[in-house]
């Protein structure tokens, strides 16, 4: 993990890789996320890991909010 406190982010961590990011504008306090995988049996087992960051200028001093961290297992 990496932890944003030096960088005016206290108790926020970046706990994944940055490999895919999708940009999303949202106002409200809660939002959910889908992505379409293709049916095929080379993914079973796969397991990723996903994480959120969101852009909140009063929060810190820079002004971002990570969320926990997630882990996900293709079936």
């Amino acid at each position: 993990p990496l932890e944003l406190a030096a960088l005016g982010a206290p108790t926020c961590f970046v706990l994944c890789d940055l490999v895919f990011t999708d940009p999303r504008a949202h106002g409200g306090s809660a939002d959910s996320y889908s992505i379409g995988l293709p049916n095929q049996p080379a993914l079973a087992s796969l397991v990723f890991f996903q994480q959120a960051y969101v852009l909140d200028a009063p929060t810190n001093l820079l002004g971002l909010t990570t969320s926990n961290g997630g882990r996900a297992v293709i079936q």
